[in-house]
């Protein structure tokens, strides 16, 4: 039960719009543990919601005028990773803890990389391109000559943290070895990606990644 002694209410304070996403799972989910969950999508909703609010989740950021009329609020959730989008300073003197999504996209970028690395080393757009056009004379292209096999190359990941990490084990997947640059990474803690000094990755890499 929220403060009030009523069904606790989870607002959303700025909803995505920019893709598909009527957030009918995140409904569903709080009102099997008998939660109330509302959309703050016009201003006139968020001075009337946010008071009344025990959790808010934040997508990107909130005014610190908004901050301030939360006085029955005990937590920001960011619908993130970072949480700079929230004044911290000020949601600590109002006793609300803030929390992020510390696994968010990990899966989906670090994919879109080995991706985006496969289409270049495979040449995928230009010949799909020209397929397209109706040219399928690709051994005549100079570019069908820079196709390398994946499984003798070397990765190089900058940042070797969450996705970069992430990234590495995918692409040993594919037979690539994988050496990195991260100031802030433990070796230890990387026993399949060799550490180096960021010129020395560049030196041997056939492709890099950027996961900084």
């Amino acid at each position: 039960m929220s403060s009030s002694g009523t069904r606790p209410l989870v607002v959303v304070y700025d909803p995505i719009t920019s893709i598909r996403w009527d957030y009918d799972h995140e409904r569903a989910e709080l009102d099997a543990r008998d939660v109330r969950f509302e959309l703050a999508d016009t201003p006139e909703r968020q001075r009337e919601l946010l008071p009344q609010a025990d959790v808010v989740i934040v997508s990107q950021r909130l005014p610190d005028d908004a901050l301030a009329t939360m006085t029955n609020c005990c937590g920001i959730q960011c619908y993130s990773v970072g949480m700079d989008g929230v004044n911290a300073d000020l949601a600590a003197e109002m006793g609300i803890t803030i929390s992020n999504v510390p696994g968010y996209c990990t899966e989906e970028v670090s994919d879109h990389g080995i991706a985006l690395l496969m289409a270049l080393q495979r040449v995928i757009v230009p010949f799909a391109t020209a397929a397209a056009a109706g040219s399928w004379a690709i051994h005549d292209r100079d570019d069908f000559y820079t196709i390398r096999r994946i499984c003798d190359t070397t990765l190089g990941v900058i940042g070797v943290g969450r996705i970069g990490s992430r990234t590495a084990e995918k692409a040993r997947g594919l037979g690539m070895t994988t050496i990195g640059y991260d100031p802030y990474a433990d070796q230890a803690s990387l026993p399949d990606v060799e550490l180096l000094e960021l010129d020395e990755v560049l030196r041997r890499a056939d492709a890099v990644i950027l996961c900084a």
